[in-house]
């Protein structure tokens, strides 16, 4: 059977219809459960052609991870409109938009897809979670931002972000009447982790 060649402008164009149907699949069934099979027959094309493009679905949920990190990124750099720093409360209020939205697709991870992304990087040779490429995130992100520390644990932020994360995922196992208080203390322990105490807050 004759494979066919795609151009890189059919392949550009294939990627990125296969990102817009798998990135709702993820959201809504994580990565061990979406179904490659369902992907291709959605864009209209063959279950082998996918692995012309990827080598595995973890890679493929990654390239749409690493997409989603840097439309993030953009984002919230246009979202200052000329300005050089959010304020520290805008920023905060930032942080916790984009750890407790319900449309952040960490929520919707399971322990298994958690896995399976970290053999795919041990099989690479690659640290999973990777403390680098978090740190460039964060640099990033507290970079638009006033009123943040000058000497930031990244190993602890960056845990404190996905234990916010955790704590919503497992939300059944917790104390209902709890939770939000809980989830409350998780945030505002982070955001100290993150900014300088302000100056209304060390008159109290």
């Amino acid at each position: 059977m004759r494979t066919r060649t795609f151009s890189e402008e059919e392949k550009t164009e294939l990627k990125q219809k296969m990102k817009e149907a798998g990135w709702p699949m993820l959201m809504e069934q994580g990565l061990m459960h979406m179904s490659i099979s369902k992907l291709t027959n959605e864009v209209g094309i063959g279950k082998s052609t996918f692995y012309n493009f990827y080598s595995s679905k973890e890679e493929f949920v990654e390239e749409m991870l690493d997409e989603n990190r840097r439309y993030l990124l953009k984002s919230l750099k246009e979202g200052l409109d000329g300005r050089d720093k959010y304020s520290s409360d805008e920023a905060k209020a930032l942080i916790c938009n984009m750890i407790c939205d319900a449309n952040n697709v960490y929520k919707h991870f399971s322990v298994e897809d958690e896995a399976a992304l970290r053999k795919m990087y041990e099989k690479n040779g690659s640290a999973y979670p990777n403390i680098d490429r978090e740190k460039q995130v964060i640099d990033f992100l507290v970079s638009l931002m006033s009123g943040v520390k000058k000497d930031l644990d990244y190993a602890v932020i960056s845990n404190l972000m996905k234990i916010i994360v955790l704590t919503s995922e497992n939300r059944e196992i917790l104390h209902e009447e709890g939770y939000t208080r809980t989830k409350d203390a998780l945030v505002e322990l982070l955001l100290n982790m993150v900014f300088e105490e302000s100056d209304e807050s060390a008159e109290q």
